[in-house]
């Protein structure tokens, strides 16, 4: 049978993490399980600029502001839950990976995003790819 202690939220600044993360704190709380929510930065938000004088440390800054910001905005719509954070730089699968793997995660849970379908078709989803990375069960919310 599948123990759920400690259930994990992918999230960023897309309507479907927050549906996600709505779907992660009902559960949580029915089957009385802590709640984590996990934003990874893609490097390419965090370069820098050096022509404009922003350094890779003043951008990987400001990213980590706007994570703890979304963290907090996505908490005022949960039911009295506090959650942990986890924060990563870099490729999203393989860091949710590692956050499923060390916080450790028994579910994960992720909105499905409607990406182009060209890309789709070359590169896969991302919650393909999420699939192929992590070693629990994954709860998909779907949008439209």
């Amino acid at each position: 049978m599948l123990s759920l202690r400690q259930i994990l939220v992918a999230v960023d600044n897309h309507d479907l993490s927050f549906e996600a993360a709505r779907a992660g704190a009902d559960l949580a709380i029915q089957v009385d399980a802590q709640l984590g929510l996990v934003h990874v930065i893609p490097f390419g938000q965090v370069e820098g600029n050096p022509d404009t004088g922003i350094m890779p440390e003043v951008e990987t800054s400001l990213a980590r502001t706007r994570s703890q910001a979304l963290f907090k905005q996505i908490e005022q719509g949960l039911p009295g839950l506090k959650p942990a954070h986890f924060i990563a730089i870099g490729h999203a699968p393989e860091h949710i990976s590692r956050v499923v793997d060390d916080w450790p995660a028994d579910l994960l849970v992720i909105g499905a995003h409607r990406n182009h379908r060209f890309a789709q078709k070359i590169m896969g989803t991302f919650a393909e790819h999420i699939m192929h990375a992590v070693h629990c069960p994954i709860l998909l919310i779907s949008g439209e």
